[in-house]
């Protein structure tokens, strides 16, 4: 089946995978499904001697840092599972670096759990609440009508509990 664009090929994977009473993936399906994640850029690509020698020093083009592998994990071990994501659990759980059918499992099952529960996401509260406040806050923002509602909850806050500690005062 052709694909054009990207966001074609994440909808094919994603319902092709997203089975919620299996939710796994596979060797038979993942080999069908690499064309696509190809498309994705999901699956790492090896590494051709030619592209090796060319590359003279540190990669700046990527901002993002690779992550350094743990010298105290050992290799995979190849097990029928592999290709699955219990495969890649048993991996994790075994404390081993996980094999690249894994990896790709465990990525294509990600991907698919996103799209599954991403409807479930609550919606962000509007700005002028307390709720709001704490979100500009955590994010460094400066938003004057959210400052001030929080302000507003905070002398209404202590009002409620000045007024409940003069009515405890009041019955004791």
């Amino acid at each position: 089946m052709p694909v054009d664009t990207a966001a074609e090929a994440r909808m094919v994977v994603a319902g092709r995978v997203a089975d919620p009473t299996t939710q796994e993936v596979t060797p038979a399906e993942l080999e069908a499904l690499r064309p696509l994640l190809d498309a994705l850029d999901l699956l790492p690509r090896p590494e051709t001697p030619d592209e090796a020698e060319a590359e003279s020093g540190p990669d700046t083009t990527n901002p993002v840092k690779e992550p350094i592998a743990n010298p105290a994990k050992e290799p995979a071990a190849v097990r029928d599972e592999c290709g699955t994501r219990n495969g890649y659990q048993q991996h994790v759980q075994l404390g081993e670096e996980a094999c690249e059918d894994c990896k790709a499992a465990n990525r294509i099952y990600a991907y698919a759990w996103y799209q599954r529960n991403r409807a479930n996401r609550r919606e962000l509260a509007p700005c002028g609440t307390e709720a709001a406040y704490q979100r500009h806050r955590r994010r460094r923002e400066e938003c004057r009508e959210c400052k001030d509602a929080n302000a507003r909850a905070g002398r209404e806050k202590r009002a409620r509990q000045s007024a409940r500690r003069a009515r405890d005062r009041a019955t004791a």
